[in-house]
């Protein structure tokens, strides 16, 4: 069977998504359960590589067939009218949760036109979303309304990873469920 084509979602850019990304994206067993690309900015993502030292290359896309899903090399693909021009770091800034709320239209299109075989999400502050103007209690709700699904579902679990078992990182996968549909099965 084929790893499944996951988009990676930056998270709030002032907040600690982006570095769990990249801290991700620079463990090669990754790579080995699943083909990888980042929904974000780019310069957010470069940023946060800088001051981890992590030793990756970000490309941008333009479409997801682009992906090439190579270790040492991430793709980002950028949603429409996302630009974080500066980062906050550490604040809660409506404009950070702008770019997450983009970030989530952009993978739910690809995942609803089924383009990509799953979300990963990083941390969002649901403050920021709020003060952007999303009213919604937090992503849940609003993936339902994107995907139009009354059973849109955040599965979370902490990954423990064995060559890093101090480092604990929160994945959350998504797959819209069209409605009326059976749950799919979740296998380990």
């Amino acid at each position: 069977m084929d790893r499944p084509l996951i988009a990676v979602l930056m998270g709030d850019p002032a907040g600690i998504g982006p570095e769990l990304v990249v801290k991700m994206m620079a463990d090669r067993t990754t790579y080995d359960l699943c083909r990888p690309f980042v929904v974000g900015a780019l310069n957010v993502m470069e940023e946060n590589c800088c001051r981890l030292g992590a030793k990756l290359r970000f490309v941008r896309i333009g479409d997801v067939g682009e992906a090439r899903c190579a270790p040492g090399t991430v793709e980002v693909l950028t949603p429409t009218g996302l630009e974080v021009t500066a980062i906050p770091w550490g604040r809660v800034d409506a404009t950070m949760g702008q770019a997450v709320a983009l970030c989530l239209q952009c993978a739910c299109g690809l995942a609803t036109e089924r383009q990509i075989d799953g979300i990963v999400a990083a941390p969002l502050n649901k403050q920021a979303f709020h003060m952007a103007g999303y009213d919604y209690l937090d992503e849940v709700p609003y993936l339902a309304e994107l995907t139009q699904s009354p059973d849109a579902y955040l599965l979370g679990a902490l990954v423990r990873c064995l060559r890093h078992a101090a480092r604990p990182v929160w994945q959350a996968w998504w797959m819209p469920q069209p409605a009326g549909a059976e749950p799919a099965e979740v296998k380990p």
